[in-house]
């Protein structure tokens, strides 16, 4: 009987053993899958922000700027006046993939090019309309332009221009039901700012891109 008691507690005593070694291995074995699992998850996570950012470069670049005349951007304001706001899906992805700050960051970008497409476009119709209305000053404008373009110009010769412009200011509806007395000096300058803040604020965008990627 103590022989039969021995062999029944030296049993159990092994089972227990082999039981703890095999719940030892299975702990390991799902450890080891929940780190793929992470590991997995990380990387999908990283995949998702990287596409993101890549779209979202490309919408800055492109779909922003592609309005091409006054009327084009006029109809897409009236059918649509969330146009350029967060509503496509791209933008919003990045509300829930990167920080708040990246988000506003491209809110703010998105906002500058809006307003830069709008200046450029109404810059357009103001020149078709002084083409044929005031065409020697649209000569000046053009002669300015391509001077400005080339770095050619000097203080003196910007605020002569900006002279001249106040005498040919016109009124125009660009707008229905909106008659307004539009200074292309004013406009030209205004829109050299937006393209200067554009270019800065992009840069600042996609540094907080890369820096949560880290890139």
């Amino acid at each position: 009987m103590l022989i039969l008691t021995a062999l029944y507690v030296i049993a159990t005593c092994v089972l227990c053993y082999f039981n703890f070694r095999n719940s030892e291995a299975m702990e390991k074995t799902n450890k080891q899958n929940m780190d793929i699992q992470d590991q997995n998850v990380k990387i999908q996570l990283f995949e998702a922000k990287f596409n993101s950012y890549i779209i979202i470069k490309k919408i800055i670049t492109g779909k922003y700027k592609a309005i091409s005349s006054p009327m084009d951007m006029l109809n897409k304001l009236m059918s649509n006046p969330e146009y350029f706001e967060d509503t496509d899906i791209n933008i919003t992805r990045v509300k829930f993939l990167f920080s708040k700050e990246c988000y506003n960051q491209l809110l703010c970008v998105t906002s500058i090019i809006k307003e830069y497409s709008k200046q450029q476009n109404e810059m357009k119709y103001v020149l078709e309309l002084l083409e044929t209305h005031d065409s020697d000053y649209y000569d000046e404008i053009a002669l300015f332009v391509e001077k400005h373009q080339s770095d050619q110009l000097s203080e003196e010769q910007i605020l002569d221009f900006k002279s001249i412009s106040k005498t040919h200011e016109r009124e125009f509806q660009l707008y229905p039901n909106n008659l307004v007395r539009y200074n292309f000096s004013n406009m030209f300058f205004k829109a050299e700012e937006l393209k200067e803040e554009y270019v800065k604020e992009k840069e600042i965008l996609y540094c907080i891109f890369e820096e949560e990627l880290h890139l």
